[in-house]
């Protein structure tokens, strides 16, 4: 089922102080961006979380000036700055949330998370010995609600950076609306789509070759490849992993020295 592209809501209360500048919409969102900077340097999670709540406010903030001023007749100008204030500020989030999916799934290729929604003390974290957090536990609310917005930001996480700025930048060009949904949308639009057999006589190399493709987009939408070699270790498949590292390096060593 394909998201509704409605302006993101968010329950999480803000400890972001988003003021009033002189100096325009545009200077508000700065101190999210800080934040974020902040959040993202320190892996801090909860701060993220505040930082999606507060970008959330923002832009919802500014997507009202644009229609208080757009029917009170403002000049272009004034909704000009308020549409590219909500916008920076939906970026933000974005970018807070891609974040908090990545550290999500570092968590769960450790071993931190619990499977279900109440701590097991029969399987405890690996590294403390304590039992594992349950999502609710990180995200807060009720269980449903921290659960929707994991999965959300997990695959907020699973759009490769340049797809997202891809995204950004095209609806900013375009003066539309920033959203996750609509990013979401944007992403599987923009997955490699097979390519079609020129001919019977070729038809088991295309087929390969369409196999090789979706293999290497699913290897490139996770950037996580520290994690998956922890997994492996922790598994016991870390031998198995490293010889498979080792042939696709090679593979992809000679198809490199081909197209040069």
């Amino acid at each position: 089922m394909q998201p509704m592209d409605t302006p993101d809501k968010e329950v999480v209360p803000s400890e972001i102080a988003v003021p009033e500048a002189p100096s325009g919409p545009l200077a508000q969102i700065e101190p999210l961006k800080q934040e974020l900077a902040k959040a993202v340097k320190t892996k801090d999670l909860p701060r993220l979380q505040r930082v999606i709540g507060a970008a959330t406010i923002a832009a919802a903030a500014q997507r009202r000036v644009v229609k208080l001023a757009s029917g009170e007749g403002q000049p272009m100008e004034v909704v000009q700055a308020a549409n590219e204030a909500a916008n920076e500020a939906a970026t933000v989030r974005l970018e807070a949330q891609a974040e908090a999916g990545r550290i999500l799934q570092a968590m769960k290729g450790r071993g931190e998370l619990s499977p279900g929604r109440q701590p097991d003390p029969e399987k405890p974290d690996p590294r403390s010995g304590s039992p594992r957090q349950t999502i609710p536990d990180l995200l807060g609310g009720n269980a449903a609600g921290a659960y929707q917005k994991a999965a959300e930001m997990a695959r907020v996480a699973e759009v490769p950076d340049n797809v997202r700025a891809e995204y950004v930048d095209e609806v900013k060009d375009k003066g539309g609306e920033i959203t996750t949904a609509g990013l979401l949308r944007f992403a599987k639009t923009s997955e490699p789509k097979p390519e079609p057999e020129e001919s019977t006589v070729d038809t088991e190399l295309a087929s390969m070759y369409n196999q090789v493709m979706r293999a290497m987009y699913a290897i490139t939408v996770n950037p996580n490849a520290e994690i998956m070699a922890a997994w492996a270790i922790d598994n016991k498949r870390k031998t198995k992993f490293r010889a498979a590292l080792q042939g696709t390096a090679d593979w992809v060593q000679k198809a490199l020295e081909i197209l040069n």
